[in-house]
């Protein structure tokens, strides 16, 4: 789960406007994980 965090703020840093997709990308990503 790290990795993710660190993804995450990767992408923050790059682009704070996509932040808001990025995050709703990741959590679409781990819901069909589980």
């Amino acid at each position: 789960m790290l990795w993710l965090s660190h993804a995450i703020f990767k992408v923050m840093k790059q682009q704070k406007s996509h932040f808001a997709v990025t995050i709703t990308h990741h959590y679409k990503y781990l819901k069909s994980l589980y």
